[in-house]
């Protein structure tokens, strides 16, 4: 059977703080580090993101957009128009 212990001597306590404290430290760090690590990486993706956004805004709102549709739109209409015209007056035959 074990006597009766004699007292840690205060500087004996210190220095098993010291280690906990470290080792503390280290098991911390060991797993936040990959916490750490992803939300880096989801920043970093969040913030690709929301620039590929503005991108896409900028161009919807761009007025140069709004003015090549309409002259997309105002060709395909005359090209319709001609494509009918040229159409009808090949089905009219002279009797």
């Amino acid at each position: 059977m074990d006597g009766p212990r004699a007292p840690l001597a205060k500087q004996d306590i210190q220095g098993y703080l010291r280690d906990l404290k470290s080792y503390v430290a280290d098991e911390l760090q060991k797993h936040l580090q990959p916490i750490t690590d992803s939300m880096v990486d989801l920043a970093t993706r969040t913030r690709e993101v929301e620039d590929k956004m503005e991108e896409m805004v900028e161009v919807n709102n761009s007025p140069d957009n709004d003015l090549e549709l309409k002259d997309q739109i105002h060709f395909l209409e005359e090209a319709n128009e001609n494509l009918c015209n040229r159409m009808r007056r090949n089905n009219i035959r002279p009797t």
